[in-house]
């Protein structure tokens, strides 16, 4: 609903009258420390950046400034009681307080924009909403562990809770408000918290599991629908790529009011497709039924389709081979067996098959750092040494047997456009990389994070041990994959070198190279984990991505080229393949190139 003139101004009175009266109050202070006095309007003013680019100032003394001040106590005392809670849990007098604690305790682990994440979505999933949301002022504010007790709230509860939420997690007090805003044709102000994070603001919110940058769009435009089966998309921009993004398996639709958690959702999660999953427990299992719904052309042959998680490499072998378990993981050791024993196949009839992947593992330097960093091409001398010193050989063999092929670029040999240009060795050029390194070690101390599961230790030992020869001395510092991803891709992270490696997610030569787009990079959530950032390969990238057809492929392939050649800001050494065991009892076997295994397909002899 717009304002008539009559409520117009009633909302901007009561707009300003909020920012006024909230803007030292969720920096959980009771002075007005640095506040200077605004003439032009008489009330004191703080002179600081704040969410929306707005002008601070300091609460009056007043009802409200009472109501904050009991509200402070009030989530002091919940403090209090998490923490003693959190030291003694099996003496934690409030079920409320373990469900909260539960929430921070998965955010803890993560930092910068990934823990306002985890605690904004864990917030929202575990209190329902009141449908009137109110954030007007009341005779005393709620506390999050009232709020917890009671399952359910409006805006002003969910903001409070994830207040005291970041607090508990370590989040600095003075990078946080509390705000009231004004929603498009909304009826009543919305309370929501924005946090600090690296220079932005970001707005946490319970109308949304997503974490809105401040000043951005928060809802899709130019998306019309015709008909039950028909989309009018309009494109601000050239979109040379738009059919190849939109056959993703993101692109799909799912119930509207379905939460985003970086946990998972709850099962069951429907889709469209010939199979929805009816049962999910993480880390243990996940059941996927046939779509009773489905009317489309795509196979579905069995009823039902189990994965169990957890369960040791070997034991899966085993099982497979026994005919108890249909398809898994096998141990890396066990490929050149399984080899020889069934032949390698690329589709069915067989048991073992080998093909292609569109995907690529690589270590990638950190040019935020100094050591590879320094300037908008990085240390280049030192970057290139790294490519000539690694065996790509040593660490192939890790994977053990059919693991892929060597591969010294950013695309892989079965994208459009590559071009075999052979740049570096598969073992190591010692004199070469020594010449490349004189001069530019830059002290040649560094740290390298990897993954700490299956070959990617060994592996980092093997880069750990070739780049001594060229005088850096690299600490391997393992984590969780999970965990090294969100560390990876937050910027500012303390790493220089880390094993990384990127699956396709359409197949699209751009998918590869936007891996060094510097205009891609953000606070958190990055990809580009090199932070490489050079206009002139940033141009270079935006010209190859505004073309079609053959020219696009062309000018990503010399692109390509270009960039591991000259600017060297990876060490690429595989294209991975995918091999796969099945039992004796599984057939129908189809490999997408994009997608790998289509378990639709798949079927009981």
């Amino acid at each position: 609903m717009q304002p008539n003139e009559a409520s117009a101004p009633m909302r901007s009175t009561f707009a300003h009258a909020a920012l006024v009266a909230l803007a030292q109050l969720l920096s959980v202070v009771t002075t007005l420390a640095d506040v200077v006095d605004n003439p032009a309007s008489g009330l004191p003013r703080l002179t600081s950046d704040e969410p929306f680019a707005l002008i601070s100032v300091g609460a009056p003394q007043g009802a409200l400034a009472d109501i904050w001040q009991l509200a402070l106590a009030d989530i002091e005392s919940d403090l209090a009681i998490l923490s003693d809670c959190r030291g003694r849990p099996d003496r934690c007098p409030s079920p409320a307080a373990g469900r909260f604690l539960n929430i921070v305790e998965r955010a803890r682990p993560y930092e910068g924009f990934a823990r306002l994440a985890m605690i904004n979505s864990g917030v929202n999933a575990a209190i329902l909403r009141d449908a009137v949301q109110r954030a007007g002022v009341a005779e005393s504010w709620p506390t999050a562990l009232a709020t917890f007790s009671a399952g359910r709230g409006v805006c002003m509860h969910f903001a409070i809770a994830k207040y005291t939420a970041l607090l508990l997690a370590g989040w600095p007090a003075h990078d946080m408000r509390l705000v009231i805003v004004w929603p498009d044709r909304a009826e009543r102000p919305h309370m929501v918290l924005a946090a600090r994070h690296s220079g932005h603001w970001y707005l946490l919110d319970n109308l949304r599991s997503a974490v809105v940058i401040d000043g951005k769009a928060t809802k899709a435009t130019g998306v019309q629908v015709l008909s039950p089966y028909k989309l009018r998309i309009r494109l601000t921009k050239r979109a040379p790529d738009l059919l190849s993004r939109l056959a993703m398996p993101f692109f799909a639709p799912i119930p509207v009011n379905m939460p985003i958690n970086p946990d998972g959702v709850g099962a069951p999660v429907v889709g469209s497709g010939p199979y929805y999953i009816a049962a999910w427990e993480p880390k243990r299992s996940v059941t996927l039924l046939r779509n009773r719904f489905y009317k489309g052309p795509r196979p579905h042959n069995v009823n039902r389709i189990q994965y169990d998680i957890g369960l040791p490499l070997a034991t899966i072998r085993l099982n497979i081979e026994a005919d108890k378990t249909d398809h898994g993981g096998v141990p890396p050791a066990a490929h050149a067996e399984l080899g020889q024993k069934y032949g390698v196949r690329k589709g069915s009839p067989g048991q073992y098959f080998v093909n292609p992947s569109a995907a690529f593992r690589y270590l990638a330097m950190n040019h935020d750092r100094p050591l590879f960093g320094g300037s908008a091409a990085g240390n280049t001398g030192l970057k290139k040494a790294v490519n000539f010193a690694i065996d790509r050989i040593a660490m192939i063999n890790q994977r053990g047997a059919y693991a892929g092929v060597i591969n010294d670029q950013y695309m892989p040999p079965t994208m459009r456009g590559f071009q075999n240009a052979a740049i570096y060795p598969s073992r190591p050029n010692v004199s070469r990389a020594r010449s490349l390194a004189q001069g530019n070690t830059r002290g040649g101390k560094g740290v390298f994070y990897t993954c700490n599961t299956g070959p990617c230790i060994p592996t980092a030992q093997i880069v750990q041990d070739n780049l001594k020869a060229i005088g850096l001395d690299m600490e391997i510092k393992p984590f969780p994959r999970a965990v090294q991803f969100t560390k990876t891709g937050t910027r500012g992270e303390p790493f220089d070198l880390s094993l990384e490696g990127w699956h396709m997610d359409y197949f699209d030569p751009y998918d590869f190279i936007f891996l060094l787009d510097g205009t891609t990079i953000r606070p958190a959530n990055n990809v580009n984990f090199s932070y490489f950032n050079s206009p002139a390969y940033n141009r270079k990238i935006a010209a190859a991505a505004s073309l079609v057809g053959q020219a696009r492929y062309r000018a990503f392939g010399n692109l390509d080229i270009d960039l591991a050649r000259n600017a060297a800001p990876l060490a690429s050494y595989i294209t991975d393949n995918t091999r796969l065991l099945f039992s004796k009892s599984t057939g129908c076997f189809f490999y997408q190139p994009v997608y790998e295994v289509d378990l639709a397909s798949l079927c009981k002899k």
